[in-house]
């Protein structure tokens, strides 16, 4: 599993990941099949509630509370890792 925050954080310019550059490189990139990325979002933000439905189609949207029941992640990934 692999997860990645966004580059957003902090005060304008103070906080940048680690991959927040990889469009400026001719480097090449690629994710293996075998790597999951879980990616997070602030549901108080309601800037993300906007998404296209170009990204809806791409990825899979699974939410997660704190009242969730423990091993929740590990049952929807098998289920849907075929």
């Amino acid at each position: 599993f692999f997860s990645i925050d966004p580059g957003y954080r902090g005060e304008k310019g103070s906080v940048s990941t680690q991959y927040a550059n990889l469009h400026e490189t001719d480097e090449k990139f690629y994710i293996p099949e075998n790597v999951y990325i879980i990616g997070t979002m602030n549901d108080i933000d309601r800037s993300v509630d906007t998404f296209d439905f170009a990204m809806r189609r791409r990825f899979r949207f699974v939410e997660v509370t704190v009242e969730g029941q423990a091993g929740m992640l590990d049952k929807e990934l098998n289920i849907h890792a075929e």
